[in-house]
């Protein structure tokens, strides 16, 4: 393997997210599912938690995590409990969502 090559495969194996992103991600897909569940865009979950809808584009993309504040909005709204946007193989909860 040339040294280009080399350094290039060094510098891809130590771009692994970090635990922090890990969860970002995790959280974010999991927002993203319950609003999807709602069946909200991302325009009237934002108006449901006072927020502005890029907010919750990077939520969802992972680029940021929601505070501990604004988590527990999104779990009021959407009908599930906090420790739900945690769970890896978060499935549907049979909650209505908060009117």
């Amino acid at each position: 393997m040339s040294r280009a090559a080399t350094a290039v495969a060094s510098l891809t194996a130590s771009r692994q997210p970090s635990p922090d992103q890990l969860i970002r991600e995790l959280v974010g897909g999991n927002v993203r599912r319950a609003r999807e569940q709602a069946g909200w865009n991302q325009r009237e979950l934002a108006e449901r938690l006072d927020a502005e809808p890029p907010q919750v584009s990077l939520w969802e993309n992972g680029r940021k995590q929601p505070n501990a504040q604004s988590l527990m909005k999104i779990a009021s709204v959407t009908g599930h409990a906090y420790g739900w946007f945690f769970d890896e193989h978060a499935e549907p909860e049979p909650v209505a969502p908060a009117p």
